[in-house]
């Protein structure tokens, strides 16, 4: 039977009081503005542009931090390195193995992550025989190397569905041209801004660990904890690449190896109610503007009385999707933000408990149906 426009599933609604809180928390109010002051000045997202491309941003970056394949070939490769292979050659044993060589996604991420790796080379010093690995010239310790080969191979992982998603916006962008589906002329702005900084940015992913190891070669020559290493990879890139799409992957990367929820843990303040406020509430409207989107394709459909339209098929589902991501989102930054029912609570805490909050159950990467599952 032909799949009609309808037959996809429909739009995740988000109830408007989740968002109002944090509508209040960025509001002109003279008592919110006075509360909020210091983190609203100190926010890296000023203007309405910007936050709406920082929003956008977030939508782009794969966010799971539940263990699958990726996670298993990293640890592989860590046993067989470990056991006295070189990066190399573990690299070639595994591509080969069957649950691995059978994946698009890992076997793909696996040769380019081989591409970048193969010259790291194991070596022992004469005194105390501490091991590192040499990369680029520069030898760090031998686990903070370890770590950094998971890291970079997990922001090859994450670079592929963030491409896919960049896809899908451009779809969305080309066929809404001519206004049909129409999206407001702010929201267009900003999502064309997002995905040229997508495309044109990416050589900046094959070049992070080198040029890491470059920057920090002194601090990585030494022991250092997973967390601190991480911490220091993603507080260098922010810094080094900006609060672009690069960071962004770099972060998800990093949640992913330490099994952090929430990227935007690595990015924001914890205690940041304002920047989590104004994400959740910008996430909120495009979960809006994305259904608006889906239905104008809906309406076009009914409009040429044909049987079946695959391009705005195409753009009704791309829609739909946005839009549950942007609802899982507005639901995740308000637990970010630690803001109960009564406002005020929050507002007397001063988002001091934010670093306990719990995510509930919303639209995600890894829950998109928002049951409470996982």
């Amino acid at each position: 039977m032909m799949q009609t426009l309808t037959d996809i599933p429909e739009v995740i609604p988000v109830n408007e009081s989740i968002v109002e809180p944090m509508e209040k928390i960025i509001s002109d109010d003279p008592i919110y503005s006075r509360i909020f002051f210091e983190q609203q000045v100190k926010s890296a997202f000023q203007g309405s542009i910007e936050q709406d491309k920082e929003a956008i941003r977030m939508l782009l970056t794969y966010q799971d931090n539940q263990p699958d394949l990726i996670d298993e070939f990293n640890n592989d490769l860590k046993v067989l390195i470990e056991g006295g292979k070189s990066v190399e050659e573990a690299m070639d044993y595994l591509i080969l193995v069957d649950k691995y060589s059978n994946d698009p996604a890992v076997r793909e991420s696996a040769k380019e992550a081989r591409k970048w790796f193969k010259n790291m080379k194991t070596t022992t010093t004469e005194l105390g025989g501490r091991k590192f690995i040499n990369i680029d010239g520069y030898d760090v310790e031998f686990v903070n190397a370890l770590d950094l080969l998971s890291l970079g191979i997990q922001v090859i992982y994450l670079e592929r569905p963030n491409l896919e998603r960049v896809a899908m916006l451009e779809s969305i962008l080309e066929l809404s041209a001519d206004g049909d589906p129409a999206l407001e002329s702010d929201f267009r702005t900003a999502i064309e801004e997002v995905v040229r900084e997508s495309r044109s940015t990416s050589w900046q992913r094959l070049e992070l660990i080198n040029r890491f190891v470059r920057d920090k070669a002194a601090e990585i020559s030494v022991s250092l904890t997973k967390q601190a290493l991480i911490d220091m990879w993603v507080k260098w890139a922010w810094s080094a690449f900006g609060k672009g799409i690069t960071g962004h992957i770099v972060a998800g990367a990093a949640a992913k190896v330490l099994f952090i929820h929430e990227i935007s843990n690595l990015l924001f303040d914890f205690d940041s109610i304002f920047e989590h406020s104004v994400i959740g509430q910008r996430s909120y409207t495009f979960n809006l503007l994305f259904e608006n989107c889906a239905w104008s394709a809906v309406h076009s459909h009914h409009r040429s009385k044909g049987p079946y339209d695959s391009e705005l098929a195409e753009t009704y589902r791309n829609c739909v999707y946005f839009s549950n991501l942007a609802a899982g989102q507005a639901i995740n930054r308000r637990a970010g933000a630690n803001i109960n029912d009564d406002a005020g609570g929050t507002l007397n805490q001063q988002g001091g408990a934010a670093k306990n909050a719990e995510t509930p159950g919303g639209a995600t990467d890894a829950n998109p149906k928002g049951d409470r599952n996982t």
